[in-house]
């Protein structure tokens, strides 16, 4: 999300304030806000309680996919290629696939090969032939050249995008602009 995303829609924002200082960090686990002292996160999915405030801002679409120039398979043997599984992912991997045109569910179940903490060490171990994995759309189609959809005719249910943050009161200028740009790109 950061360089797709967080950064691009910050730009269109603070490009023109040249005091504004950012201080970016990038990290796919959930780091404590308060006790790293951050004004404004964004992910994926619901967060655990606490007393942050949390507001879906959006959605992001994820693509089962795999090289390329990966070696053909048969669809009914998908299950036995190897998955590459992200750390949020746990060892068995099941996945609810709809059918886009005839809206038929369909089940598939993985059990990871191999296990990165980085959606970039993900689409590197893809890209490289290791397997198949789950990517995110906008970085599956920044990489479409190298990638294959596995089941285009398939979609994943979308996964929702939050904003969190540390303020009960009134939110700070700079973060209610960063909270409606960020809302705003993935839109």
């Amino acid at each position: 999300l950061m360089s797709s995303i967080v950064i691009p829609a910050l730009s269109s924002v603070f490009n023109t304030y040249k005091k504004v200082e950012l201080n970016l960090i990038a990290h796919d686990g959930q780091l404590d806000l308060m006790q790293e002292e951050i004004d404004l996160a964004i992910r994926v999915g619901e967060s655990k309680l606490s007393n942050l405030k949390q507001k879906r801002i959006g959605t992001i679409q994820d693509v089962l996919c795999i090289a390329k120039d990966y070696p053909e398979f048969a669809i009914d043997s998908i299950e036995a290629l190897p998955y590459v599984a992200n750390h949020w992912q746990s060892k068995q991997i099941s996945h609810q696939l709809v059918n886009t045109t005839t809206k038929n569910a369909r089940v598939i179940n993985f059990i990871a090969a191999h296990q990165v903490n980085t959606v970039q060490n993900s689409l590197a171990l893809i890209k490289n032939g290791f397997g198949i994995g789950l990517l995110p759309e906008f970085i599956y189609l920044q990489h479409q050249d190298e990638l294959r959809e596995v089941l285009p005719n398939f979609e994943i249910k979308a996964s929702n995008v939050y904003v969190l943050h540390p303020f009960h009161g009134q939110v700070p200028i700079g973060v209610r602009m960063a909270i409606e740009a960020i809302e705003s790109k993935l839109d």
